[in-house]
């Protein structure tokens, strides 16, 4: 952000919704900030966690091959049959970030 923007955006963020987070949860973020979990460019939606809690591995596409660079930070697409990452990454730790319904709902309606 640059230094003239920034309290136009400290004033924008006091707007937004807000998840409230555990010191566990401040530490899997400093995990995902430092590229320590990559290829995980934040939380796991609900495709990545099952892929990586039933084959402790996560589908990619870093070099966009099949149009499925981002698969993992989209919302999961049960009826997408087609489009498929060609690799896979280990990775069999599950990093989310628990939030209640009264949460999600505030996050999605604002």
């Amino acid at each position: 952000v640059k230094p003239s923007e920034h309290s136009k955006k400290v004033a924008e963020a006091a707007t937004l919704p807000k998840a409230l987070i555990t010191d566990i949860d401040v530490n899997w973020l400093q995990v995902i900030g430092e590229g320590w979990a990559a290829p995980l460019k934040g939380f796991m939606r609900e495709g990545p966690l099952l892929q990586t809690i039933h084959f402790n591995s996560l589908l990619i596409d870093p070099f966009n091959v099949t149009g499925a660079t981002a698969i993992n930070e989209m919302e999961t697409n049960w009826n997408d049959y087609w489009t498929r990452a060609r690799e896979r990454v280990s990775i069999s730790v599950p990093i989310v970030l628990p939030v209640t319904g009264y949460t999600k709902a505030a996050i999605e309606n604002s």
